[in-house]
């Protein structure tokens, strides 16, 4: 199901080989994303994937549906290579 994240813009993880989308909190911004429906140990999976850059939030979607997303983790070293932009082109 696709729904939107009130709040939250996308951005870019910048690494030494690739890039990684990332979305950081944005007052007015919103990103369109997609509702997957996953198990407590999919979650855990999915945690231990993400890594540092990323922290787990719940929110609740324009749909009013209560949702986890994965964040830009404000403590983590990857901060400095976040790139924050006005463009959805990338």
């Amino acid at each position: 199901t696709t729904d939107i994240v009130r709040g939250y813009k996308i951005g870019k993880v910048v690494g030494i080989h690739e890039e990684y989308n990332i979305i950081y909190p944005q007052s007015g911004a919103t990103v369109d994303g997609i509702v997957y429906e996953v198990t407590d140990e999919e979650l855990k999976k999915i945690d231990d994937y993400e890594g540092d850059a990323y922290i787990r939030v719940s929110v609740t979607l324009v749909s009013n549906t209560r949702a986890w997303i994965y964040r830009d983790n404000p403590s983590s070293t990857y901060q400095s290579h976040i790139i924050k932009t006005d463009s959805w082109w990338f």
